[in-house]
């Protein structure tokens, strides 16, 4: 609820680069504010789904690559050019 009153709760995709600080509504927000009122089994319901799977999908890889630079055995390592990757071969 502080997140929807922070954004400003509008449903409007704001132009860039201009309108960075325009109200927006956030996914999750989407998701709990029309969830209730939409029709089960409607296009719109739908799209209400592939939002939150759209968002599983983001958190699930972020939680992905953060644990493998934790764990720091795949190979992943941060350098001055950016990620590199190194395999089990080459680390020996």
């Amino acid at each position: 609820m502080t997140l929807m009153m922070v954004t400003g709760n509008t449903a409007v995709i704001p132009s860039f680069p201009g309108g960075i600080l325009d109200p927006v509504r956030t996914m999750t927000a989407t998701i709990a504010l029309e969830m209730g009122e939409v029709p089960q089994g409607s296009a719109h319901f739908h799209a209400l789904f592939a939002v939150g799977s759209v968002l599983f999908i983001i958190t699930f890889l972020i939680n992905l690559i953060a644990d493998s630079i934790k764990k720091n055995d795949t190979g992943l390592r941060w350098t001055e050019s950016g990620i590199e990757f190194k395999s089990k071969r080459e680390r020996t």
